[in-house]
């Protein structure tokens, strides 16, 4: 079952028996406290939200095809991960792609997709990574190579199709 777990983690992916067998755990050491309050919010410039979005879209694509001075693209990492997932990742990278990254990367995708609802394309393309992401995180817990290696080629898949799509839109 899909769903969106309360630390922060979107669409992650759970089989039903597991979710049942921890619903009401007392182990889980989630930690409770006060939201911040902001308010007195100000528009410091006339342009609106969408301009500023419609204005980033050549950035992105810039970002995305690997033009940012990082030296390797987006889409060789993701595929170098998966090869490494294929034989088994160890520390320090499985504990920060199960406690991390993973639950990161989905978060992140799924915010820019809501920002970019107006290229449905894009934004199409960002909720079918972060599905992807989210659900990787219950293959990370269990140390489940190969559906984690498949998850990364996905991803790494999906990061092409964003590619083209930024390319259309800018």
């Amino acid at each position: 079952m899909t769903m969106h777990d309360p630390q922060g983690h979107p669409y992650a992916w759970l089989p039903r028996h597991a979710f049942a067998a921890a619903w009401g755990s007392d182990t889980i050491g989630y930690g409770t406290g006060r939201f911040p309050l902001r308010c007195n919010f100000r528009r410091v410039s006339a342009r609106t939200p969408e301009d500023a979005v419609r204005d980033l879209v050549p950035l992105a694509h810039q970002w995305a095809r690997g033009d940012h001075g990082r030296g390797e693209q987006t889409v060789d990492v993701l595929r170098g991960l998966a090869d490494r997932a294929d034989l088994g990742l160890g520390v320090p990278a499985l504990p920060v792609l199960q406690s991390f990254s993973l639950r990161l990367g989905a978060r992140r995708r799924v915010d820019a997709a809501g920002e970019l609802h107006a290229w449905p394309e894009i934004a199409s393309v960002l909720v079918h990574q972060a599905r992807a992401l989210g659900k990787a995180q219950y293959a990370a817990v269990r140390e489940d190579r190969a559906v984690l290696a498949s998850t990364f080629r996905q991803v790494a898949d999906l990061h092409e199709d964003l590619v083209q799509a930024l390319a259309r839109a800018s």
